[in-house]
């Protein structure tokens, strides 16, 4: 799921609603200490999963079977906004 920067006790936590809704069906995996500095919490995050998931596209990305999103009140998906910078980088 896509994650907030705030505990996993805080009710905006999708990793808390995550392993709520469904505690024995998926397996989560936590992005640790977001809400002290989400830049690191984030190289952490894409490392723990590459080392996880061993299959990957033609570009190397791992390949999920499932990615759970929020979706903003106004929409918005995973803080991704139409024509913002950073939906052209392809790496990461």
């Amino acid at each position: 799921a896509d994650e907030r920067c705030v505990p996993p006790t805080h009710k905006d936590s999708n990793y808390a609603a995550v392993r709520e809704k469904f505690p024995k069906l998926v397996r989560v995996h936590q992005v640790m200490d977001c809400e002290k500095n989400p830049q690191l919490a984030a190289e952490m995050y894409e490392r723990k999963l590459r080392d996880i998931v061993q299959e990957t596209d033609t570009k190397g990305m791992p390949i999920l079977d499932l990615a759970i999103l929020g979706v903003g009140p106004d929409g918005h998906v995973a803080s991704l906004f139409p024509g913002h910078p950073i939906l052209d980088i392809e790496d990461k």
